[in-house]
């Protein structure tokens, strides 16, 4: 079952009157790869970099800083099989 998470936050930056602007760079890496069973497995890291990110107030087009506590980049690991 999918995360409804992403739909909620969609929500809430509408509810806000923000929109999101910019490009999130990412380097997804494999880490790890099993070849040796009957599905092949893959560890993959990427890293997603928010400096590009940018958040707008929707009627002024204002920028919205980002907190300075909060991170600028993001570490996401997950595995994949075939």
């Amino acid at each position: 079952m999918a995360s409804r998470k992403p739909v909620l936050d969609l929500v809430r930056i509408k509810q806000a009157g923000t929109v999101a602007t910019g490009e999130l760079g990412h380097e997804p890496e494999v880490t790890e790869l099993d070849t040796t069973g009957t599905l092949p497995k893959a560890t993959v890291q990427d890293c997603l970099d928010l400096p590009a990110w940018k958040t707008l107030q929707a009627k002024t087009g204002e920028t919205i800083p980002l907190p300075s506590t909060q991170p600028r980049r993001y570490v996401a690991t997950t595995t994949v099989e075939k």
